[in-house]
């Protein structure tokens, strides 16, 4: 699974970035599935 996030990374033009897995009700989900977000670009918020 790492290595097709890799690539869409790069497809997406990104050499650095985040990989975030929002999973359950407390982490915010409404219908319950596993996904990945791409995150590229600097640090925000609580992050920093």
């Amino acid at each position: 699974m790492l290595d097709f996030i890799a690539a869409v990374a790069a497809g997406a033009g990104l050499s650095d970035y985040r990989v975030v897995v929002n999973a359950g009700a407390g982490a915010g989900q409404t219908v319950f599935h596993l996904h990945w977000h791409v995150l590229g670009g600097g640090l925000t918020g609580r992050m920093t």
